[in-house]
């Protein structure tokens, strides 16, 4: 579920495992399978059908395998592209397992580094590597042999949070123009199956370093005067806990009678999925 928080704004005058990698580094590890259409069978199997459910699209799923056993160990790793919603998996193994599905990863996994669960645990993705529209997804569930579940539903959340500028007051006294709405300080990468306790060891704040630079980043052309503004943007951050003063932060920037201008405001804390809607008056 999307968290969404009001915030009304005044203001005066990790470890990271290296597991992602080119295509063709998969030799020694337990069973791996790309494929991009039809079933799979595997011996000693429960058929399963998965049903997705994602706020963003889909272009390549990675399905990752675990035993449900003191060690945890990578049974399989499967690799869909542009996957059904509805996708029938074969779950291998004798016992209970756990599923770990991690959605549109900007490279192939480098599986050799997660044959254990908690190595998949520590697994980091990059803020710069982010597409909103097919944002870095998970979900990690158990699914029981007995009794056996012909259908699962797998809930696939976003690391990305957005933050919505809904309205501007400009009680400054002048007319703003060539405004620019930023975030600063953004958590450079995050866990991609933790879903609480996110802390920022790096930060990014050069929306030219990224794949998306509009997920940092917009330009408002327009003038911003009395009337309240409402450009109705969207910037996305990656979750973050309140430490200090490096915390993310929204920059506004606009030139009044010829000077350039900048207001600070901290982000709140966000968790993975969050959102939060802005209400600035400056």
């Amino acid at each position: 579920m999307l968290m969404t928080r009001i915030f009304h704004v005044f203001v005066a005058g990790g470890l990271f495992l290296a597991a992602v990698t080119a295509p063709g580094c998969s030799e020694g590890i337990p069973h791996t399978e790309t494929d991009t259409a039809g079933s799979l069978s595997l011996k000693d199997t429960l058929n399963t059908t998965l049903c997705f459910t994602a706020p963003g699209g889909v272009r390549i799923l990675d399905l990752l395998i675990y035993s449900d056993t003191l060690t945890k160990d990578l049974i399989s790793h499967i690799r869909k592209e542009k996957p059904s919603k509805h996708l029938k998996a074969a779950i291998p193994g004798r016992g209970d397992g756990i599923l770990v599905a991690i959605a549109n990863s900007p490279a192939p996994l480098r599986v050799e580094a997660l044959q254990r669960f908690d190595s998949a645990e520590r697994l980091e993705m990059l803020y710069r590597d982010e597409d909103p529209g097919f944002p870095l997804m998970s979900a990690v569930l158990s699914i029981p042999r007995h009794p056996p579940l012909d259908t699962v539903t797998v809930r696939l959340t976003p690391l990305l949070c957005r933050v919505e500028l809904a309205c501007i007051n400009n009680r400054s006294g002048s007319p703003l123009t060539d405004a620019e709405i930023r975030l600063r300080n953004v958590n450079a990468r995050a866990q991609v199956l933790r879903s609480d306790g996110f802390h920022i060891a790096e930060s990014e704040s050069l929306p030219e370093a990224l794949a998306h630079p509009e997920m940092m980043l917009y330009e408002y052309a327009g003038t911003i005067g009395e009337e309240p503004c409402l450009p109705g943007v969207s910037l996305y951050c990656y979750p973050f806990e309140r430490e200090g003063p490096s915390d993310t932060e929204l920059v506004f920037c606009a030139t009044a009678d010829g000077t350039r201008r900048e207001w600070v405001f901290p982000l709140p804390p966000m968790q993975r999925n969050g959102s939060a809607e802005m209400l600035l008056s400056l």
